[in-house]
C-alpha cells in the first residue's frame, strides 16, 4: 500500500500586497503590448 501513499501538497505562496500590485501591473502591460503587436501586424499585412 505504500505505493499509493498520498504525497503532501505544498501550500500556496502568500503574496504581499506589493507583489499583488506588481503582478496586476505586469499583466496590464502584457495585455496592452500584445494588443499593440496584433494591431501592428494586422496593418502590415492589410496594406501589403
Amino acid at each position: 500500500m505504500s505505493k499509493y501513499k498520498i504525497k503532501p501538497t505544498p501550500k500556496k505562496e502568500i503574496l504581499s500586497s506589493q507583489d499583488a500590485k506588481d503582478e496586476k501591473q505586469f499583466f496590464k502591460v502584457a495585455i496592452v503590448v500584445t494588443l499593440v503587436v496584433i494591431i501592428v501586424i494586422y496593418f502590415i499585412f492589410n496594406y501589403l
